[in-house]
């Protein structure tokens, strides 16, 4: 395998299927039909594992808050992040921000690697 772990999908309820983390590394003007592909993967599918309680969404979408993820989602764990370009000064950053009362330690962890 050329990545090895790497696993592939067709769908995006396929692709979060029992996932602890999900990534939104959508354009800004995809990130609706994202959020509908997941409100309909939680409430319409038969398997309720496909989008699990304890998921946390994290989010690499320029200008898109935390808010507009609680509330287009069914998800309450939400994470944000925004990297920097690190051309200026050769080393790059990037800051993170979550909803305060859902995200532990080992979240943190998880989020961090």
């Amino acid at each position: 395998k050329l990545y090895p772990g790497v696993q592939t999908a067709t769908s995006i309820p396929e692709a979060i299927h029992n996932s602890n983390l999900i990534v939104y590394g959508v354009k800004p003007q995809n990130v609706e039909m994202v959020h509908s592909e997941i409100r309909r993967a939680k409430v319409e599918l038969d398997d309720a594992a496909v989008v699990r309680d304890d998921a946390i969404l994290l989010s690499v979408v320029a200008g898109i808050p935390i808010s507009n993820f609680l509330a287009n989602t069914s998800l309450t764990r939400i994470a944000r992040s925004m990297p920097n370009t690190p051309a200026q000064i050769g080393a790059g950053v990037t800051v993170w921000s979550c909803t305060p009362t859902t995200i532990d330690t080992n979240d943190h962890k998880r989020i961090n690697t």
